[in-house]
C-alpha cells in the first residue's frame, strides 16, 4: 500500500483555482477601467496573466536550448 504524497509535494490545484476565482470575483465588484479599450473587457487581467506566464514557458525553453551545453562539456 503507498503512502498518499506528502501535501507540498503535488501542486495546489484548489488553493490555485480559489485565488483566480476570487480575482475574478472581486473584478465583479470592482470593475476595471480600461486605458487603451481593449484592456477594459472582463477578466483581462487574468487573460494578459495566463499568455505572460505562457510566453515566459516557451522563451526558456528556447533560451535552454540555446544555452545548452554537451554532457562532456567539463571533462575536456
Amino acid at each position: 500500500m503507498e503512502k498518499p504524497p506528502a501535501p507540498l509535494s503535488r501542486p495546489p490545484w484548489r488553493t490555485l483555482l480559489g485565488i483566480c476565482a476570487l480575482s475574478l470575483g472581486l473584478e465583479v465588484l470592482a470593475p476595471a477601467h480600461g486605458h487603451f479599450g481593449f484592456d477594459g473587457f472582463f477578466g483581462f487581467n487574468a487573460v494578459l496573466a495566463l499568455a505572460s506566464c505562457a510566453g515566459l514557458a516557451v522563451l526558456g525553453r528556447l533560451l535552454g536550448r540555446l544555452v545548452k551545453r554537451p554532457e562532456d562539456y567539463y571533462d575536456r
